[in-house]
């Protein structure tokens, strides 16, 4: 199991056109790939022309009902014709960015000369994460489960 992330229209992904970047690199490779998604039920619209329309109606009632709150309507190309991007977030990337901001957070500690994978035991990142410590930073993930979804 994975976790791919991907940006592109809502018409694509409900679709289904559209290949993880692992399904990518398997077809260009001439490997076999099976991509399973949950919860998707055998009477799911997948139809693009079907699609479209109930996307942009979206897009309308949500900008709507989002009135003031947005300088301007909600406006986006959707469909079939615009790109889109997958990849595959990793421990190594969010280790790095945790760990620069941790460094922010501690300047009077020295920064490694070089990414270290045990970054949940580097010093800035427990003095940042420590219960006394004050982050500038919004903390939305729980450390615990970070730390035990790491190995």
């Amino acid at each position: 199991m994975g976790l791919d992330i991907y940006v592109g229209t809502l018409t694509r992904y409900y679709s289904g056109q559209w290949e993880t970047i692992a399904a990518q690199t398997a077809r260009e490779q001439g490997w076999s790939f099976k991509t399973v998604r949950p919860d998707n039920p055998d009477d799911a619209v997948t139809d693009p022309a079907q699609l479209a329309p109930a996307v942009q109606s979206w897009q309308a009632a949500t900008s709507e009902a989002l009135g003031d709150n947005l300088s301007e309507p909600l406006d986006w190309q959707e469909g079939m014709t615009p790109p889109y991007f997958t990849d595959k977030p990793d421990w190594d990337g969010l280790g790095g960015v945790l760990l620069w901001a941790a460094y922010l957070e501690q300047p009077g500690l020295q920064r490694p000369k070089r990414y270290t994978k045990d970054w949940e035991h580097d010093p800035a990142f427990a003095a940042s994460t420590a219960e006394s410590f004050q982050s500038p930073y919004v903390r939305n993930f729980d450390e615990r489960a970070l730390a035990a979804g790491h190995r």
